[in-house]
């Protein structure tokens, strides 16, 4: 990361019993994304998730396609209703809302 940029430090934590490492780097501007694009983009490449428990929520949204399939996706919106059928689960923060 530092190639990135001199100031970044990477910090890595995890669940190493099921193999989960989450990346953080601090030191960027938050609206810099070249970061996410060069981890998320190897995730990706490795056949990993680019979340797990915490879900993607709008930060990880554009780099959705890295790891579920189109089928995945059309699936969302059944899982979101599953556990909160009234709509409040993050509405319209990963899906369109459902009159668009």
């Amino acid at each position: 990361m530092q190639s990135i940029d001199p100031a970044a430090r990477t910090w890595l934590f995890g669940h190493v019993g099921d193999g989960n490492i989450h990346v953080n780097v601090t030191g960027l501007a938050p609206d810099d994304d070249r970061v996410d694009e060069g981890v998320l983009g190897m995730v990706g490449a490795f056949g990993g998730s680019i979340s797990a428990e915490h879900g993607i929520g709008v930060a990880k949204k554009r780099w959705l396609g890295l790891s579920r399939s189109d089928a995945d996706n059309r699936r969302l919106p059944i899982h979101q209703a599953g556990p909160r059928p009234d709509g409040v689960l993050n509405p319209n923060v990963l899906l369109p809302p459902e009159n668009t």
